[in-house]
């Protein structure tokens, strides 16, 4: 099976409208491909859907039979796209829009292997150099954690340092640790 992930991106200029959900699709490994493993998911680019090709069984439990469900999304990204690709897409905005002293946000969510971690270490790295590239004298602050069940763990610290997330009396969400 392939997995896919979604990125929750850029804060468009839309009336009212706050985020934007993105869909990019990992490579099948060689090591899926030589385990007899192939693609359940396709898209396509140009109109923004993800397929879905689901394999079930008809009611008498003995003929199968493939459901394909479409998806739309305002960005897909093939399994070709590179870490620039997306964060030209996904990543740029937000840090433009860091810049002028707004907050943004960029949200991975996917199954593990699905490719959040090596999409990330890609856009960290692009939006650290456009930042300290732009010249302007910012206090930045950049956070960097992941939500596993029910635990909350730094990815920037050496060590996997568990944190809480806890609302203040305001209504915001702060990482406490």
């Amino acid at each position: 099976r392939r997995r896919s992930h979604t990125l929750l991106w850029r804060r468009p200029k839309g009336a009212g409208a706050s985020c934007h959900v993105a869909v990019r699709l990992r490579p099948i490994f060689e090591k899926e491909s030589q385990n007899g493993e192939f693609e359940v998911v396709s898209l396509r680019e140009d109109g923004g859907e993800v397929v879905v090709h689901n394999c079930l069984m008809h009611a008498d439990l003995a003929r199968a039979y493939i459901n394909h469900q479409g998806l739309c999304f305002p960005r897909v990204f093939s399994s070709a796209a590179s870490n620039e690709d997306v964060y030209k897409d996904c990543g740029a905005p937000l840090v433009a829009h860091a810049l002028q002293g707004k907050l943004g946000t960029l949200f991975m969510f996917g199954q593990t292997g699905s490719g959040k971690t090596y999409t990330m270490s890609g856009l960290i790295g692009s939006a650290a150099q456009e930042v300290y590239a732009s010249g302007t004298d910012i206090v930045t602050r950049i956070r960097c954690f992941e939500i596993a069940g029910k635990k909350c763990f730094d990815l920037l610290s050496k060590q996997r340092t568990e944190v809480r997330l806890l609302d203040d009396q305001c209504g915001r969400t702060n990482i406490i640790g």
